[in-house]
């Protein structure tokens, strides 16, 4: 198949038509209301609990005292106790959130 400079032109004003272009979203412009319902909205509080039946990297072993299932991806493995201090636990917590957002 042969292409000329005019086949090309021609399929390059096809997909620039006018038809083809962007148009403004309907809600441009217009006033927007907000969800909350005033300054009375009040908000439920939130409370994290771990549970005896919480899912563990080895089904039916014990976890260790200090993995609560209070953190997020714990499923209590820690073979090396890293998590027993809590300073240093909350360290390494922000040490991996800035890892994901490097990662990312």
């Amino acid at each position: 198949v042969r292409h000329t400079v005019a086949s090309t032109r021609a399929a390059m004003a096809a997909a620039t038509a006018p038809s083809m272009s962007l148009r403004k979203p309907a809600f441009v412009g217009q006033k927007v209301r907000s969800a909350s319902r005033g300054s009375s909205a009040t908000r439920a509080p939130v409370s994290v609990r771990a549970s005896a039946d919480r899912p563990l990297w080895l089904p039916g072993s014990t976890p260790p005292g200090h993995l609560g299932g209070s953190l997020v991806g714990d499923y209590g493995f820690d073979p090396l106790r890293l998590g027993s201090d809590p300073w240093p636990l909350y360290w390494m917590q922000k040490a991996e959130l800035q890892n994901a957002r490097w990662a990312m």
